[in-house]
């Protein structure tokens, strides 16, 4: 029996470039049309955080219609350069690829929000494309010398909201700068939250140095290697180094549950995230969660530690729990420190009922997780309540991550509600 086979036709493996520290973050980077994923491996290689894995995957090779019908690899079809004449299903499939790739990293333990897809020409149209409209919420999106494709299809109140950084030649004769502006519009129409946009002088259908430069430096600030603490130990140094001196310090870890919107990866979680969607929201395991924090509380309450000196805190869902459990559970607290995080399950909320501790709010204003309209309307809802003790903080450039200046004002805030003068011995 033999067996031909062209081997042209055949999918190339990605090609993978491990992390050189361990691995917290992942970059999927997309060639162009003809192109295979050697093309950009090596350059991207060099700009990638320590941390981060790379992966450079090669599309599948098809008939390109614009180019008489010869077959390269390419994403997708270009049947011509006429509105309206995508190739929807090949754009769909090679988002549904990314996705898959995305996926595995996820079940690898890598959590979407520390995943960057990004692309050059066809590539950057599927991160785009992926990106919005994928299952994933990604940490961001990179897009070289490309385009959003099938846009006037996309429903823009449902899309996901990854920090994107489109960057354009303004001399590209291929995919020319007024449809890179176009692209632009799209987003800036939709008041799109951490959308940034650059335009290089003079550059075709390539890339400069600057705008390497520029996709680095986006790397840097979006795959943060502090964001991926272990799961015992993930705040417990950071704490611990500004707590006050006589507080005990518990930091918990979730249970291990599937996540609905990482595709149903398990993983540590206080509550399953099911959609970005109102009302979506995971009302059982928010309670669930809240009823163990409560449950550490009382064992330190039963162990002579009165209820209101005691703190309770946390980063993202951490600090949704935090709120919730210091609004609605059996004990009045001193205070609640909610990082990067929102009000769960707000609408359900007796507000004429709640226990009323000091509540310290912060925020960074370029988060792509929990987006900063999420939290102004949780303070919209303390303002409305005209809550008693409420401070909310915003801190400018930072994304879904802690700063200095933050760790700085939780500091002052342990050490103003915990003082340790109310702690004196009977004697």
């Amino acid at each position: 029996l033999l067996i031909l086979v062209n081997s042209s036709e055949m999918a190339l493996a990605p090609i993978v470039i491990p992390a050189i520290v361990k691995q917290t973050a992942t970059i999927i980077f997309l060639h162009g049309l003809g192109d295979t994923g050697h093309g950009w491996s090596d350059e991207i290689a060099e700009i990638k955080p320590a941390h981060a894995k790379l992966i450079c995957p090669t599309a599948p090779i098809k008939p390109v219609t614009i180019n008489g019908g010869a077959k390269m690899p390419a994403w997708y079809d270009i049947k011509s350069l006429n509105k309206g004449a995508e190739d929807e299903e090949g754009i769909k499939e090679s988002s549904e690829y990314i996705q898959s790739l995305i996926q595995k990293e996820v079940e690898a333990g890598i959590p979407s929000n520390q995943i960057v897809v990004g692309g050059f020409s066809q590539g950057a149209a599927i991160s785009l494309y992926t990106g919005l409209t994928g299952r994933f919420p990604l940490a961001g999106v990179v897009a070289m010398s490309g385009y959003l494709p099938l846009f006037e299809s996309i429903k823009w109140d449902s899309v996901l909201n990854p920090a994107i950084l489109q960057c354009h030649g303004d001399r590209d004769p291929v995919v020319h700068y007024n449809i890179a502006l176009t692209t632009k519009q799209r987003f800036e129409e939709q008041k799109f939250p951490n959308f940034t946009f650059k335009t290089y002088k003079g550059l075709d259908h390539s890339a400069s140095q600057a705008e390497i430069k520029d996709v680095k430096t986006f790397f840097q600030t979006v795959l943060k290697n502090s964001q991926m603490r272990s799961e015992l130990h993930g705040w417990s140094d950071e704490i611990a180094e500004i707590k006050p001196a006589h507080a005990k310090l518990i930091c918990p870890t979730a249970p291990i549950k599937p996540v609905t919107i990482n595709g149903g990866a398990k993983m540590p979680a206080w509550y399953d995230i099911k959609s970005l969607n109102k009302g979506a929201e995971d009302e059982e395991g928010i309670k669930e969660s809240s009823e163990y924090i409560q449950s550490l509380i009382q064992k330190e309450v039963e162990a002579g530690i009165p209820s209101n000196q005691i703190v309770v805190g946390g980063f993202s869902q951490g600090a949704a729990i935090s709120l919730y459990t210091g609004l609605t559970g059996r004990f009045p607290l001193a205070g609640v420190v909610a990082m990067s995080g929102y009000l769960p399950l707000f609408e359900s909320i007796k507000w004429d009922s709640v226990l009323n501790p000091a509540i310290l709010q912060c925020h960074g204003d370029r988060d792509p997780v929990v987006h900063y309209n999420i939290a102004l309307t949780t303070k919209q809802r303390f303002e409305e309540q005209k809550f008693p003790n409420f401070t909310f903080k915003t801190y400018k450039g930072l994304d879904h991550s802690a700063s200095q200046a933050e760790i700085k004002d939780v500091k002052t805030f342990f050490q103003t509600v915990l003082k340790n003068s109310q702690m004196r011995s009977e004697l």
